[in-house]
C-alpha cells in the first residue's frame, strides 16, 4: 500500500476563544487524503476525509451513523469528562440513554453545541467539515477499519517524528522547519505534473507558511570597531573571514556566496564598482562599493592579478566552480561554515550579545546605511531585493532605536 504524507501551513485565527489554525498539514494513507489542523495547540484530524475511506459521496452519512452507537457516545463523553471542564455531563447522560436506539439520530455540531463538547468540531463551507482531537479521530479510524487506523497513526507518527527532528535535533526554528516542510508541496507538485497521482487542485495554493517574528541582529558602529580593531596575529586564518565579512558591510551587504565568488573581473578599479551575478537570484546586479571595501580590496590584490581568480583567495578552481553547480554549491557550504566558525570566536571575543555569522553583514550594513540617513529605496536596491517591503525591517528597527532614544534622554 502506498503511504505518503506532505504538509503546509496556515496562518492562524481565532474561534470563540480557542486559536484555530485552517488546515496545517495533509497526510496520504491509501491514495486517501486526510486533513489535520492544529487548535490550542493541540492536533486534530479530519473524521470527513476519514469517512471517505468507506463513502467517498456521502461522508457525513458515515460519522453520523458512528454517532448514533452507545458506545461512541459513551468514549465522546469519558474523553470530554478527562478534558473539558465545561462538558455537560446531563445533556451527555440523555444523550446516551437514547443511543442506540432506533429513532436516535446525532449530528457531531448538535453533540458540540448541546454539550459544549471540545473534541469535536464541525464547520459549513467549501473548506469546512468535521475535525476530531486525535484521540477521538484514531477510535473513528478503528471503528472504519483498524487497518486504515494503524495506518492513519504510523503516517501521523512520522510527519510528527520529522517536524521533532527538525525542532530538537537540528535545533530549527519555526520558519526553518516549515521552509523544510514545503519541499513536500515540490514533491506534489511534481507528482501531479508526472501522472503520478490524480490531477488536482493543489491545497497549497491558497494558503501561506506562517514565519516567525525574529529579532534581526546588527553590529552598531562601535562593535564594528571592536571586530575591525581585534588582534588576530595569532590567527591568520581567521583574517580573511574577517575581511570578507567586512568588505560585505562596506559593500552594500553582498552575500557571503558572491563575496566568496567575486572575480577580479568583476571589480572595476577606475569606478570602484562591481558588476556581477548574484548567486541568489541569477541577476546582474551593478553597484559601487564604499572607501573601506575599497581598501580591503585593494588589500587582496596582486601585482598583476588573473581576471579569472577569485578576489578571496578562499575559494580555488574556479573553471570547475563555474561550470559544476553540485561542486559550487558543496564548496560554498563548507567555506561559509568554517568562516562562521572563526566569526563566532571573534563575537565572542569582542563580547557579542549574539553570535556572529556572515549574514549579519547584510544586517549590519542595512541597519547602520538607514541610521545614516540613506533612503529607503537605496538600501533595498544595494540589497538587491525585489521589492522595497524585504527591507522595511530594517526601517522598523532604526524607528525603535529613536523611540528608545526619546524614552532615555528626553525628559
Amino acid at each position: 500500500m502506498r503511504l505518503l504524507a506532505c504538509t503546509f501551513l496556515h496562518g492562524a485565527k481565532t474561534l470563540f476563544g480557542v486559536v484555530e489554525v485552517p488546515i496545517t498539514k495533509r497526510l496520504t494513507v491509501n491514495d486517501l487524503s486526510i486533513g489535520l489542523k492544529t487548535v490550542d495547540n493541540k492536533d486534530f484530524i479530519s473524521l470527513t476525509d476519514i469517512a471517505r475511506y468507506r463513502n467517498q459521496l456521502e461522508p457525513f452519512s458515515v460519522i453520523n451513523n458512528w454517532l448514533r452507537s452507545r458506545s461512541t457516545i459513551e468514549y465522546l463523553g469519558l474523553w470530554e469528562k478527562l478534558n473539558n471542564p465545561d462538558f455537560k455531563p446531563i445533556e451527555f447522560d440523555r444523550f446516551k440513554n437514547e443511543a442506540g436506539s432506533n429513532y436516535f439520530t446525532l449530528s457531531p455540531q448538535r453533540w458540540a453545541d448541546e454539550t459544549h463538547a471540545v473534541g469535536l468540531i464541525s464547520k459549513s463551507g467549501r473548506y469546512g467539515g468535521t475535525f476530531a482531537h486525535k484521540d477521538i479521530a484514531f477510535e473513528f479510524a478503528s471503528w472504519i477499519s483498524p487497518e486504515f487506523k494503524l495506518y492513519l497513526i504510523t503516517e501521523f507518527q512520522r510527519l510528527k517524528d520529522y517536524a521533532s527532528y527538525c525542532k530538537k535535533t537540528l535545533k530549527n526554528g519555526n520558519t526553518t522547519t516549515h521552509m523544510s516542510l514545503k519541499i513536500l508541496r515540490i514533491f506534489y507538485n511534481d507528482a501531479m505534473k508526472e501522472e503520478l497521482i490524480p490531477y488536482a487542485v493543489s491545497p497549497f495554493e491558497k494558503v501561506k507558511i506562517p514565519k516567525s517574528n525574529v529579532e534581526r541582529q546588527y553590529l552598531n558602529k562601535q562593535q564594528l570597531e571592536d571586530l575591525e580593531n581585534l588582534d588576530l596575529s595569532q590567527k591568520p586564518h581567521a583574517v580573511v573571514h574577517r575581511d570578507m565579512f567586512l568588505f560585505s558591510v562596506y559593500a552594500g551587504g553582498l552575500r557571503i556566496s558572491d563575496v566568496l565568488l567575486l572575480q577580479w573581473k568583476s571589480y572595476n578599479e577606475e569606478t570602484q564598482k562591481i558588476t556581477k551575478v548574484i548567486q541568489k537570484t541569477q541577476k546582474q546586479h551593478t553597484f559601487k562599493i564604499g572607501t573601506k571595501a575599497v581598501e580591503i580590496i585593494n588589500k587582496y590584490k596582486p601585482k598583476n592579478p588573473n581576471p579569472d581568480a577569485f578576489i578571496f583567495s578562499v575559494l580555488e578552481n574556479p573553471e570547475r566552480i563555474f561550470v559544476d553547480e553540485q561542486f559550487k554549491s558543496l564548496k560554498l557550504r563548507g567555506k561559509i561554515r568554517l568562516g562562521d566558525v572563526h566569526l563566532d570566536k571573534m563575537g565572542e571575543e569582542i563580547k557579542l550579545p549574539f553570535k556572529l555569522h556572515f549574514h549579519l553583514s547584510r544586517h549590519t550594513f542595512a541597519t547602520n546605511a538607514l541610521n545614516n540617513g540613506m533612503r529607503i529605496e537605496y538600501v533595498s536596491k544595494l540589497l538587491d531585493y525585489s521589492s522595497i517591503r524585504q527591507t522595511q525591517v530594517y526601517a522598523k528597527i532604526v524607528s525603535e532605536e529613536l523611540d528608545n532614544a526619546v524614552d532615555n534622554f528626553i525628559f
